[in-house]
């Protein structure tokens, strides 16, 4: 059972999601709308942030995942692609400072496939 103030709906693929604020947690989750069983909806106002858009809904395969934390990964990254993660945010909550990325994911695995595809950065940590 989750308590959620609701602020969006999202597809990735064939798969619809809502992203929603969880109450008892204290944080933005993302939930796929097959898994969820039942609803209770309530007629209670949300508060929805106002800087919210639905484009923050647009992100990669591994900011979704089944862990309920996620998990701060640091990058080291080339000049001119911290300049362009600068124009182009890889995530609406990333820490760019100068030559250093910090990105919150949840499924490693996808994590590492893209990583590896992408020139110019260096995994600095977790260990893990």
């Amino acid at each position: 059972m989750r308590r959620v103030e609701p602020w969006g709906l999202f597809r990735n693929g064939s798969t619809w999601y809502l992203q929603a604020y969880d109450l008892d947690s204290q944080a933005e989750r993302t939930f796929r709308l097959n898994r969820i069983e039942a609803l209770q909806v309530e007629n209670i106002p949300i508060h929805r942030p106002t800087a919210y858009q639905a484009s923050q809904a647009m992100f990669h395969s591994w900011d979704i995942g089944e862990q309920p934390d996620t998990l701060d990964v640091e990058l080291e990254l080339s000049p001119t692609l911290a300049r362009w993660l600068t124009e182009n945010p890889v995530h609406p909550r990333q820490e760019l400072d100068g030559l250093r990325l910090i990105i919150p994911i949840r499924n490693q695995r996808y994590f590492v496939n893209w990583l590896l595809g992408l020139e110019g950065a260096r995994l600095v940590g977790p260990e893990s």
